[in-house]
């Protein structure tokens, strides 16, 4: 149900600062980014459940305040493009050098979706055109994703896990279940607790492992 942009819609701030401070590696950052837009670009809704033209986004961004706020969200983005074009620069010289494996074709084949990604983005935050009462979204270049961009107006959309490096998740889970193993292994019970872990060897790693094996 649609309802008026309202006093709940000011946590905006809070999700500017934590987009442009989170670090993009993080692999749910395109999830925050796309929070941030949701409100940023959403349209006010009418009592009849219908849009009315134009977003109040950037109205809340005219403080000399949020405008810092603004500029930092803008050179975070365009700092995750540069690092994520030196990250496919620096596959392809892998490749080039004989190292190709399947975690380089994997990455190659979603990195260039993930820059585009980023340079809609940058795309967004700098258009005040997508404000504007008068915005025609057909006649937008494909640059600026119009079709995504009117879910985002509509406040229809699901997660944008297209976007999430997913494969890594994987990854995390096995690293920490090590981590946590290794640790389980350096402690050493007390001489109180001796005779309990004698009866009871299974330790609270093994049993992670366990339940997903």
């Amino acid at each position: 149900n649609g309802s008026s942009f309202n006093i709940n819609h000011l946590c905006i701030y809070r999700w500017a600062e934590f987009a442009s401070t989170v670090d993009h590696n993080f692999i749910l950052t395109p999830l925050v980014w796309q929070r941030f837009f949701a409100l940023y670009l959403q349209r006010p809704f009418l009592d009849h459940s219908m849009p009315e033209r134009g977003s109040l986004g950037l109205k809340l961004f005219t403080a000399n305040w949020a405008q810092t706020i603004r500029r930092e969200m803008k050179t975070a983005i365009s700092n995750t493009c540069k690092d994520i074009q030196k990250e496919i620069e620096s596959l392809n010289n892998d490749i080039r050098e004989g190292e190709e494996t399947k975690e380089h074709i994997l990455v190659l084949n979603f990195l260039p979706r993930y820059l585009r990604y980023y340079q809609t983005l940058k795309l967004w935050i700098q258009e005040p055109r997508l404000h504007e009462e008068t915005l025609f979204l057909p006649g937008l270049p494909q640059q600026y994703d119009p079709d995504r961009l009117a879910r985002v107006f509509l406040t229809k959309q699901e997660d944008w896990i297209e976007f999430l490096r997913v494969w890594e998740v994987g990854e995390t889970i096995r690293v920490m279940i090590h981590e946590w193993a290794q640790i389980a292994s350096y402690q050493k019970p007390l001489p109180s607790q001796t005779e309990s872990h004698d009866a009871s060897p299974d330790t609270a790693a093994s049993r992670i492992q366990k339940r997903l094996s």
